[in-house]
């Protein structure tokens, strides 16, 4: 993906590429229960019905560590990812993976992340459309994993 030219500090259209996305990263690498972190964000955006840029970045983040789980992220995950993914329990990726697969489906349909992606247009928008569907079957996908 390549830096799409918003008015924003470090914005690109992968996953771990922007302010929120890496500030979220951040707080859930140096936390003492990820686990815990991942699905309380996923719990206070459930009812939304629009998402702001930052809470689609979380879930975006939140998505890829999930699916990290089972080896079956979409984009390169930070190095630090790889200390998250070991302590984080099979069980509660798949739980989880579900109510995260909805979040990611409805970022496509009403947030300011799909409005700014959209509004750059192009071959790089019709990319990241493909990148979140193939989140969302990845995420989908995590329920029939076996350990």
């Amino acid at each position: 993906f390549r830096t799409a030219g918003l008015g924003m500090g470090a914005w690109s259209f992968g996953p771990f590429d922007n302010d929120s996305a890496q500030d979220f990263f951040e707080g859930l690498a140096h936390s003492d229960n990820q686990i815990e972190v991942i699905e309380n964000t996923i719990a206070g955006l459930k009812c939304n019905e629009w998402m702001e840029l930052d809470e689609s970045s979380e879930i975006i983040v939140c998505a890829e560590i999930l699916c990290s789980v089972f080896d079956r992220n979409i984009s390169v995950i930070p190095e630090a990812s790889f200390e998250i993914k070991e302590v984080i329990d099979r069980d509660s990726a798949k739980r989880l993976a579900n109510e995260c697969a909805v979040l990611v489906q409805s970022i496509l349909v009403s947030s300011e992340i799909y409005d700014e992606m959209n509004d750059v247009g192009g071959e790089d928008f019709s990319n990241w459309v493909s990148y979140m569907e193939k989140l969302v079957v990845s995420l989908k996908s995590l329920s029939s994993q076996r350990h």
